[in-house]
This record gives structure tokens, sequence and C-alpha cells, in this order.
């Protein structure tokens, strides 16, 4: 049954690449006509939609400085004070303060502008701004001669106001839009060199501007200027046409037209090449299919199925799938099945990775929980009421510490209410008190209802009040401590619980803040094995989820020494 579907499938492939040879005659010519045209149609179009571009991007700011113009000349107040300047410092001190808008008007045309302001009246030439390519001394000749050619055309009277117009300027010709209030007269100009030399052409393309039917520039033609169609708005500012040897692109903007000649290299012998390259011998490409059915087909698939076989007989290592397949299919079966491999080595590892840190931290938390001193001094302080308290108070602090030591010792699961949890930190301060201090110690919880049976690790608020009676515990006062638990709500929506633990202590020093705020879990000889073992098991429950923060108190607040932030999500039981 193996060996019949084997031969099947063996079969249909070969079917279907003698299928695919015998089309392929059939169509080879159709094809090869086709590509020679699609070619040329891509070349014409690669070649209008890149002229046309350029071409729709410069009438884009020219639009944009028209029409910063007009609100120049409508609305601006500096503009119309200047206009009323009978003076040369009076026109330079309103020209000052039209700075920010000139500086405007350069930035939102794009750059390659310059901006002048002539007043007939006081005959002065104010402000040239440009953003030019060039170094210090060609700016300042660009900018003399450029004032040169706007004050002789702008003294002469007959300004044109219509629209964009050329205006000759020794080897160059600018590109100008001038508009007026009263005697002052804002010209913007543009470099019409640069437009052509802006233009992305190749290093054997010809770009060519022209203005009315003439070239701008004195640059060689390769094909006559009389044999093109000049386009209008109305032809859709491009066209393309083919000539001997070029491929002509032309684009307009307003009565400029920017025409870029290719050399056009498909002709009939590049035709005649497709077609022969196209008809390959049937026999060759007989065998070359043979060829790549065994290298591409047989060979992987008796490679894995050679692997499936050793890794059927519980050889599952990755490392017996690092063959490299050409076809696409095969790989990405290899790729799978190798994957699928590495995850469940992974896993195993990661499993029993876990397990010896649950067993590590287990052990943590129990060498925490010992507390010998902490019993020890009960002890003591237990036989001495005995000689001196009274029967009454003797049996209240062995009931406190009884309560205290079964909360300890007993099996608790991973979770526990946090209403338990501080019962249990009331009467570990309520049996300190009994027993240890002149002044005793004052605890206060301050909760929201909602989190009463919020679930959290056993014995871990417990910890943090031990740490702030063992540290922050003084002589001359009360020491007062205060546990609060809030809802906040994130921009997800999830809610999350803020414990908060505050004292009136003296506060925790700066290294010490410090190291508790970057303190390395896997440091098994950190003296804060409390805090350590905390921390691990609010991470284990919660994940990246948990954030823990230790700071200092205000002077101004009440409860001004030692501050510790506990940040995890809600229960979805209590929400």
């Amino acid at each position: 049954m193996k060996r019949k579907s084997d031969f099947s499938v063996k079969k249909t492939i070969q079917v279907l690449f003698v299928c695919i040879m015998l089309v392929s005659l059939i169509i080879t010519g159709t094809y090869s006509v086709a590509l020679v045209r699609e070619m040329s149609d891509r070349s014409a179009w690669e070649a209008r939609a890149a002229i046309s571009t350029y071409m729709q991007d410069f009438e884009k700011r020219q639009q944009v400085v028209e029409n910063y113009l007009a609100n120049l000349v409508l609305s601006n107040i500096y503009f119309k004070q200047m206009a009323a300047a009978s003076t040369e410092s009076e026109m330079y001190l309103y020209s000052y303060s039209l700075q920010d808008s000139l500086d405007t008007l350069l930035a939102v045309s794009g750059g390659g502008y310059s901006v002048v302001l002539y007043h007939s009246g006081c005959d002065l030439m104010v402000s040239v701004q440009h953003d030019l390519s060039t170094n210090d001394e060609s700016r300042l000749m660009y900018e003399w001669e450029l004032k040169q050619t706007l004050h002789a055309y702008l003294a002469d009277g007959e300004i044109n106001q219509t629209g964009w117009f050329c205006l000759p300027m020794e080897d160059e010709v600018l590109y100008c839009r001038i508009v007026q209030y009263k005697d002052v007269s804002c010209c913007c100009v543009y470099s019409l060199s640069e437009l052509v030399e802006n233009f992305e052409a190749g290093e054997e393309d010809t770009v060519v501007l022209v203005a009315d039917g003439k070239p701008l520039f004195d640059v060689p033609m390769p094909v006559d200027l009389a044999q093109l169609h000049f386009p209008t708005d109305a032809d859709h500012a491009d066209y393309v046409g083919v000539f001997p040897r070029h491929l002509v692109s032309q684009a307009v903007s307003g009565n400029l037209t920017l025409i870029r000649f290719s050399p056009y290299g498909i002709g009939a012998a590049d035709s005649v090449i497709q077609v022969v390259l196209s008809l390959v011998p049937l026999i060759l490409v007989f065998a070359f299919c043979l060829f790549y059915l065994w290298r591409s087909v047989y060979q992987p698939m008796q490679h894995l199925t050679a692997t499936m076989k050793k890794l059927n007989d519980g050889q599952a290592e990755p490392e017996i799938l690092d063959k490299v397949y050409a076809g696409e299919e095969f790989r990405q079966v290899n790729a799978t099945v190798k994957n699928l491999l590495s995850q469940i080595t992974t896993l195993k590892i990661e499993s029993y990775e876990k397990e010896l840190e649950r067993r590590d931290a287990q052990l943590q938390y129990l060498r925490a929980q010992i507390r010998p001193h902490f019993f020890l001094n009960c002890l003591k302080n237990l036989y001495a009421m005995a000689q001196f308290s009274t029967a009454e108070e003797l049996q209240k602090t062995i009931l406190l510490l009884s309560k205290h030591m079964r909360y300890i010792l007993s099996d608790h699961d991973h979770y526990t209410p946090l209403k338990n949890e501080l019962d249990l930190c009331e009467n570990y301060v309520e049996l300190f008190a009994a027993m240890n201090t002149s002044f005793d110690p004052e605890f206060r919880a301050d909760i929201d209802p909602v989190l009463l049976d919020q679930p959290i690790p056993p014995v871990s608020v417990l910890t943090l009040v031990e740490n702030t009676v063992k540290y922050s515990l003084r002589d001359d006062r009360p020491l007062r401590i205060l546990v609060s638990a809030n809802i906040l709500s994130v921009g997800d929506g999830q809610k999350v619980v803020n414990l908060s633990m505050r004292d009136n202590g003296p506060g925790m020093a700066e290294d010490v803040l410090y190291h508790l705020n970057h303190l390395d879990l896997s440091d098994k000889n950190d003296p804060h094995v409390g805090i350590r073992n905390l921390i691990r098991r609010f991470t284990v429950l919660y994940g990246k989820d948990f954030t823990i923060g230790f700071f200092n108190g205000t002077p101004q607040d009440q409860y001004c020494g030692a501050r510790i932030e506990l940040f995890f999500p809600m229960s979805k039981e209590d929400e």
C-alpha cells in the first residue's frame, strides 16, 4: 500500500510537468510579444510617473506660496504698516517685524525660495531670504545679482501681478511671483536651474526646461523640439512619446514644461533575443524537470521519511533536522517539526527549573517564617510575666502568642484573604506591645471593603509589619503603622490593587532604599530574606503584573517614615 501511494504521487507530478511543458510551448510566442510590450509600457509609465509627480509637487509648493502671499497682503499688519512707511528706518523696522512671517513662508514652501521686499517710494529693497546649497561667496554673489535684477524690474513700474513668470538673470532664470500693496512689493523667487538640477534623472538622461516653447537653458537637444507635443493642463500635464533611441517624458506646471530624454534600448534585436531565450529546446526542459523533481521532491521526501523514523524510535534531538531543503514546503515542514522539538525540550528544562525554584522558595519561605529570636524573646517575657504580672495578663499574652504561632506554622495555600492577614498583623502588634515596649505600637488599617477578601500570599503583610516594628520602633514616642488598600483602574479597564504600608519612624537610608528598589532575587546571601521572599512569591503568582516600590514619606505627612507600595491585579471574584 505504501509503495502504491509513493508511485501515485510521483506519477502525478510527472504528468503535471509534461502538461506544463506542452502548454508552455503553445503560449511562449504570445508571452514573448506581450513581455516586450509590457517592458515598453512599464518604462513609459515609470517615466511619466516620475516627472509628473515631481512637477505636481513643484506646483503644490507654488500654490502654498500663492496662498501665503495673499494672506500676507490681506491680513498682515506689519506689511500694511510698511506700505505707510515714509523713511528707510521705518521700513527697516517694519521689515524686521515681518521676519517671522517670511521665515514661515520659506518653511511652508519647502525651501529653495528667496523672498524680497521692495518699497517703491523709498526705492529700498530689504529682507532677502533664501535656502541655497552654496558656499558663502557664491551665496553673496547670487544675492547681489538677485537684488540687481529685481530692482531693475520693479523700478521699471510695469509689474506682473497676475501669476508666476520667468525673469532672466545672468546665466540664471528666476521664476517670480509678486504681490503689491500700495508702494510695497513682496517678491517670491525660485531658481529654475535648481528645478532642473533637483530632478532625479539617470546619468545618461537629458533634462530640458521649456517656457512658451523655448528652452530656458543652453542644453544639447537629442530630439528637435518641433517634433514634440507640448502638453497643457487639459492633457493632465504629462505626456510620454517614443522617438528613435529615446523615450521622451514631459510634465507641465503653469507655463513651464519639464522634458526628460531617456535612452530607449528596447528594439527589434532585443525582441528576437527574448523570444529565442524563451524557446528552450524540449529535451533540455525535460531533463531539467527530471533533475528538479529528483532534487527538490524525491530526495527531501526520502530524508524526511528517514528522520520521522528516527524520531519515532525516540531520537528526538532537534539537531537531526538541521538539513537545509530547497523547496519551501519541505523547509516549512522541517522548521515546524524542529520548532516543536525545541519547544518540548525547552518546556522540559523550564519545568525542571521551576520545580527546583519552587522547592528553593519553599525552603526560603519556611526559613523566613521560623523567626527564632522573636519566639525566644516571647518565652523569656512569659517567664518574667509569670513572676511579676497577673494571671489575666499572662493568659492574654499566651493566647496572643498561640494565635500567632498557629497562623505561622499552619499549612497555608498559595493565597489567604487580606482580612485574615490584617487580623494576624493586629494580633502581632498587640503581642509585641504586651511584652516589649513602654510605648505601645499603634496599628491601623484603611481598606476598601471590596478588598477584604482579596487573596494575597500568606504572611506577606505580616512580614512588612515585622520589618517596620524591627527597624522603625522609637523610644521617644509610639510607633504608628498604617496599612491601606485601594482599587486603581488602568487604561485598558483592568483593575489593580494598591496595597500600601506607612509608618512614622525615622525612614530608610538612601543606600537601603536604592538596594531594596534594585533587589537581586537570585542573591541568596542578601540580608533582606523576608522582603526577597515576599517579592518572589508575589512574582510567582502575578508575574510581570506585580510591582513594588520603597520610599520615604514627607515631613509634613503624619506617616513620615518608611513607605512601601505594592501593585498587583485585582481578583476577578472581587470585581
